[in-house]
């Protein structure tokens, strides 16, 4: 387990990660609340643009509401480093459930499929995509 502290929140376990940075499961301490906390890459936190383009993604995904895309609860900054907190979101992602599943029936590739393309929609009709 980890035991590193974001703010109020207490880290839980490792989730994901990718190119900008990684993505964690944790709890506010206070009122035990589940989330993700995205926090950028250390090489990436040092480069100021790369802050401002951290910073400016959390400002934008605050601003939209959508069942298909996690919300934005908070954003933390310190001298290290910058954070996102958002909606934890439980369950599988699509990338493990086909390696593990293979093939998945052409019903539930048709609404995942909608899914993704009504939160892209929505995504195009505020200016994003």
């Amino acid at each position: 387990m980890i035991h590193k502290e974001i703010g109020q929140y207490q880290i839980l376990e490792k989730i994901g990660h990718g190119g900008m940075g990684v993505v964690y499961k944790a709890i506010h301490k206070k009122i035990e609340k589940i989330v993700a906390i995205k926090a950028l890459s250390p090489q990436l936190s040092e480069d100021p643009k790369m802050r401002e383009r951290f910073i400016n993604e959390a400002k934008l995904q605050a601003k939209l509401s959508h069942p298909n895309i996690v919300n934005i609860i908070n954003y933390i900054e310190s001298e290290d480093n910058v954070y996102l907190i958002m909606e934890y979101v439980d369950g599988e992602t699509l990338e493990s459930k086909l390696k593990r599943e293979g093939a998945i029936r052409y019903e539930e590739a048709v609404e995942i499929s909608v899914d993704i393309l009504e939160a892209l929609n929505y995504l195009h009709s505020k200016g994003i995509v």
